[in-house]
């Protein structure tokens, strides 16, 4: 591997667990912090922008994409206002998801030459992004705004790209307050994969769908006795990316987030919070735009 890449024949045994980057989990800030930055004001901002590039986004759907993008840097976002243009480098080829929230200043690429390492480990990519040559997309701003700056992890596979398997350990203290409900589960289960079929012609989607095959099996069966942490269900990556956000009718980001939720066991208390505030701030943002 001495151009830094995962080798082809992993590639090719495992196509679909790293379409769907089934072992990639992030090691940054912890649930329980992003939660308390969204309770701040510039999380409330954050939130905003989110509803703002998603109106018809449920709460849950928005206050877990948040925690997702928010978690995958090693600190709490500063928020900036500014005009800079920013870049994002995608495999050579390929397009950039419509919804994708992770941008860099340009400055970044200096950075990366005097680190000595590959594009893809300087930023932390999963095994999907990895490429001997990349495009650079540029994004420049109409009007100064607010971008919110963080730092990715370097190295942020907890689990070997060797072996590819999902192991579903518990979710810390979520999973210790919280409790499958199996009735719930095995509903959002049936209506997940029944929104995916819907997309036969997606190859994202129907990635998804075979990612998800054995966890909504156990789902529907009863087999799933106690909560999952989130980022062990395939396909959290790439809805962090807004990689699904376009499926709108029907849903698929609504209808794996309704999965996601059921898997670690329902919405604690402070979600359901969170979840009431991202309400509260699309009612005002629909009240101030009313004439």
């Amino acid at each position: 591997m001495s151009d830094g890449l995962a080798p082809k024949d992993v590639r090719a045994r495992h196509a679909t667990a790293i379409s769907e980057a089934e072992t990639f989990e992030t090691l940054g800030v912890s649930r329980k912090a992003a939660m308390e930055f969204l309770r701040s004001p510039e999380g409330t901002i954050f939130g905003q922008r989110l509803i703002e590039a998603d109106p018809g986004a449920t709460a849950s759907t928005i206050v877990d994409r948040a925690i997702q993008q928010i978690g995958s840097g090693v600190e709490i976002p500063d928020m900036e206002l500014s005009a800079e243009p920013l870049v994002k480098i995608v495999p050579a080829g390929q397009q950039v998801p419509s919804f994708s929230p992770f941008f860099a200043r340009p400055s970044v690429f200096e950075e990366v030459l005097a680190s000595g390492k590959s594009l893809s480990d300087y930023f932390g990519l999963p095994i999907k992004s990895e490429a001997p040559r990349y495009d650079i997309m540029v994004m420049r701003p109409l009007a100064p705004t607010e971008i919110f700056i963080t730092h990715r992890q370097s190295s942020p596979w907890t689990t070997s790209y060797r072996t590819m398997r999902c192991s579903l350990h518990h979710g810390g203290n979520h999973a210790m307050t919280q409790r499958i409900d199996p009735i719930k589960l095995k509903a959002v289960a049936e209506h997940l994969e029944w929104v995916l079929k819907q997309y036969p012609d997606s190859e994202d989607v129907q990635d998804l769908l075979h990612s998800l095959t054995p966890l909504l099996g156990d789902a529907k069966a009863g087999r799933v006795i106690e909560p999952v942490d989130n980022m062990k269900i395939p396909g959290a990556w790439n809805f962090s990316d807004g990689r699904y956000v376009s499926y709108k009718d029907p849903g698929v980001d609504s209808a794996y987030v309704a999965f996601v939720v059921e898997m670690e066991g329902g919405l604690s208390d402070q979600e359901k919070q969170l979840n009431a505030r991202m309400d509260a701030l699309r009612r005002t943002r629909k009240g101030s735009s009313q004439p």
